[in-house]
């Protein structure tokens, strides 16, 4: 009779285990993600400082945390100085961290989304090769996600919708890797984990953070059956997931109680229910009209699109590995439905995630492309694994037709660039036209397309796909100086004229502040708005109408008779809207300081 196992045995068992299931002890690891890491580096942050702040998002999520820096107030964002209550303030303190770091430059403001993206690229890696036991298909799951189109441009562009995809996408991940765990303390962590990274998900957008993992694994507990998660529940899982519930509380209950504290609703506001925003505080706008009416009511989202809007930004924001989307999917799901229910759970997992979350923002009044992020994990998993299986054994595989695939598209896309120049260029919406870049990216599409599908027909698809690889990182190092050719010019040049031109702190009044909201930024003060709070800004202003009343201009007639005061007013507003304020001031002449192509700064003596 085998004697019964100690508890020390016992312990010694479950963490060899642990390590085994973890599979940390086989090599490539740190070589993996070092070299992960460095390449992002180059890739995601090499060439920020070329492009200037896009408004008015980039604008508006530097300013925010600047405020925050300034005003010493880290409970209440702020924009303009005005309550700014849309969103929590994760991201937020992120970017003020990295304004104490770094100061304020392009690069600075844009660290921590670009950092986030790279962190998402480094744990679809991890979770890719604990899920396949497959160094490849972490590598090529990687490389995916860091090369889609619209992963790498929102890692780009400063907004909290990176930042959420990356902590949603940490918390999706760990969820299945202790679904997928074989010992009961490794299954714990990785659940306790979730738990964190779904209370800092909440904290970066709301309860999103929360509803989207929620939804995806209850969707996958019908589909393979409820009760089988739990019938190796054991006492050390309730354990974990009753500190993950207390993680997620001591992470999120604070700030939203102290927020709610601070901005209580006035006197004979209306219920929690009402549509009407007059006296309300904090927790109606959160709760209610962010999360709710938002969701439900296009004329408060003012968002609205089609319902397969989100459909075509995949197929789009996948590219260039939108042309092996579907052998991906159907590579995951070979073998039938029963097969995948039984003997891949993970890629069923990962299967449901991107249609709940394609489905989630479908049915939603509020539609913007960077809420698709979150799926582009997973896709590129379901593509690394792929492309791995294609890898080991390109002669059988069909290795060879998805290299020549992906090299015809090359060269079709070649002529694209230089179309887009001379389109842009006519219409005048470049700042500084020049081809050069344009050319040259059209050049490496035409060069690198041809190489890949030379090595294809000379049997050696291994090497095509890894010139498809390179070519298209190379291909997105043009973003940034496109951008700064392309982009709708902000006020970072505009304020420099300002400030040697402003002898005493004369007023700065913007007229169409939704882009120009990189204004206060550069300046390094609120200004005065004409004519009246942007929507986005509504909410608060009304909180404090008292107190900002003086720096918020609400009628054509005040703005006029503001212009006339016989005081030294510097001006911001729009090219196209230079003759309206020619008119506002008449008889008054205004003088043009700047312009560009988009801003133009005037002053009234």
């Amino acid at each position: 009779m085998p004697k019964p196992q100690t508890y020390a045995a016992s312990v010694r068992k479950d963490t060899v285990n642990s390590v085994r299931s973890l599979s940390f002890n086989k090599r490539g690891w740190a070589t993996d993600l070092i070299l992960i890491a460095l390449a992002c580096i180059v890739l995601y942050l090499g060439f920020h400082w070329l492009r200037p702040l896009a408004n008015p998002d980039e604008g508006r999520y530097s300013e925010i945390p600047y405020e925050m820096v300034q005003s010493g107030d880290w409970v209440t964002p702020r924009l303009n100085g005005v309550p700014y209550f849309y969103k929590p303030p994760l991201f937020y303190w992120m970017q003020a961290v990295s304004i104490e770091l770094f100061g304020i430059g392009r690069t600075s403001l844009r660290l921590a989304n670009s950092m986030m993206a790279i962190f998402t690229i480094m744990f679809t890696y991890a979770a890719a090769r604990l899920l396949y036991n497959s160094r490849r298909t972490a590598l090529f799951s990687a490389a995916v996600l860091a090369t889609s189109i619209i992963f790498f441009a929102m890692g780009q562009i400063a907004t909290l919708d990176m930042t959420l995809s990356a902590f949603l996408s940490a918390g999706l991940f760990s969820i299945l890797l202790g679904f997928e765990a074989s010992s009961a303390r490794v299954r714990g962590v990785w659940f306790f984990a979730a738990f964190v990274f779904m209370a800092l998900a909440l904290m970066t957008k709301g309860l999103i953070g929360v509803v989207i993992p929620g939804a995806v694994v209850f969707i996958y507990w019908i589909l393979t059956g409820i009760a089988r998660p739990f019938k190796r529940v054991v006492w050390s899982d309730v354990l974990w997931c009753a500190l993950g519930i207390a993680a997620f509380a001591a992470i999120t209950v604070p700030w939203h109680v102290l927020v709610s504290a601070a901005n209580p609703p006035f006197e004979g506001s209306e219920g929690l229910f009402s549509q009407n925003h007059h006296g309300q505080g904090f927790f109606w706008y959160y709760f209610v009209h962010e999360h709710f009416l938002r969701y439900v009511d296009v004329e408060t989202s003012m968002r609205g699109q089609p319902w397969y809007f989100f459909i075509l930004c995949l197929l789009a924001g996948f590219l260039p590995w939108t042309l092996i989307l579907y052998q991906s999917v159907s590579s995951a799901a070979s073998g039938g439905w029963r097969n995948m229910r039984g003997g891949n759970p993970k890629a069923l997992y990962l299967c449901v995630w991107i249609a709940f979350v394609l489905v989630f923002f479908s049915i939603s009044k509020s539609k913007l492309i960077p809420y698709i992020i979150p799926v582009f994990p997973a896709l590129a998993v379901l593509a690394g694994a792929y492309l791995s299986k294609l890898w080991k054994d390109p002669v059988r595989s069909s290795l060879r037709p998805t290299v020549l695939c992906f090299s015809v598209f090359g060269l079709v896309l070649a002529v694209v660039p230089p179309v887009v120049y001379y389109i842009l260029s006519a219409k005048e919406k470049l700042e500084q036209p020049s081809s050069a870049v344009f050319w040259a990216l059209s050049a490496l599409l035409l060069v690198s397309a041809s190489l890949a599908g030379f090595f294809a027909l000379k049997g050696k698809p291994r090497a095509g796909l890894i010139t498809v690889l390179a070519a298209s990182a190379l291909f997105l190092l043009g973003f940034n100086p496109i951008g700064a050719q392309a982009q709708r010019a902000g006020c970072e040049e505009l304020v420099k004229v300002l400030k040697k031109a402003r002898t005493n702190s004369e007023t700065v009044c913007v007229y169409g502040y939704g882009d120009a909201q990189d204004l206060p930024l550069w300046l390094g003060e609120v200004v005065t708005v004409a004519i009246s709070a942007p929507e986005e800004q509504s909410f608060g202003y009304l909180r404090e109408e008292r107190i900002h009343r003086s720096r918020y201009i609400n009628s054509n007639e005040e703005f006029s008779e503001f212009l006339k005061s016989g005081k030294k007013i510097f001006l911001v507003c729009r090219v196209r809207d230079i003759p309206a304020m020619e008119e506002f001031s008449s008889p008054l002449k205004l003088k043009e300081l700047y312009r560009n192509s988009r801003m133009a700064l005037l002053c009234t003596q």
